[in-house]
C-alpha cells in the first residue's frame, strides 16, 4: 500500500518526470491538487516535438503553430495512491510506447501503471518515458 500525502507525491512525480521530460523539450510539471488527487501536464511545442519525435504524431499528426502537446498524468491519492492516468494528448501511454515501437515497454506499462503504488508506478514511467524521449 502507497500512503503518501499530496506534497509527497507531487514531489515524486516532478523528480521521475520532469528530467527526462524537460530534456525532450517538455516544461516541468504544471501540478494541481484537488481532494482525492494530483494531476500534472508536462507541455510541448507539439511541432517541434512532432520533428524530433516522429512517433508522437499518434497524439498528434498535424499541429497548429504554437499548439502544444501535452502529457497529462494523474494520481489518486488517499489511502492507496495510484496513477490512474497518462497520456499524451489522449493517447494512452502504453499506446505511445507501442507507437515508439517499444512494445516490451508498453506491455510492462499496461500491467504496471494501474497496478503499482504511486510511486514506484511515477518512478518506471519516467524510465520509460526517457527511453523513448531521450535528450538530444
Amino acid at each position: 500500500m502507497d500512503v503518501a500525502s499530496d506534497a509527497e507525491i507531487v514531489a515524486h512525480l516532478r523528480g521521475a518526470l520532469d528530467g527526462p521530460l524537460t530534456g525532450a523539450g517538455f516544461a516541468a510539471a504544471q501540478v494541481g491538487s484537488e481532494p482525492g488527487g494530483v494531476s500534472s501536464i508536462h507541455c510541448a511545442d507539439a511541432r517541434r516535438l512532432l520533428a524530433r519525435y516522429p512517433f508522437t504524431a499518434v497524439a498528434e499528426d498535424s499541429p497548429d503553430p504554437g499548439s502544444c502537446t501535452d502529457l497529462y498524468v494523474v494520481v489518486t491519492t488517499g489511502g492507496d495512491a495510484r496513477v490512474t492516468e497518462a497520456r499524451l494528448n489522449g493517447v494512452d501511454v502504453p499506446d505511445l510506447l507501442a507507437a515508439a515501437g517499444r512494445d516490451d515497454l508498453a506491455r510492462a506499462a499496461a500491467a504496471d501503471l494501474p497496478t503499482l503504488g504511486a510511486r514506484e508506478a511515477l518512478t518506471r514511467l519516467g524510465a520509460w518515458l526517457g527511453d523513448v524521449f531521450p535528450s538530444r
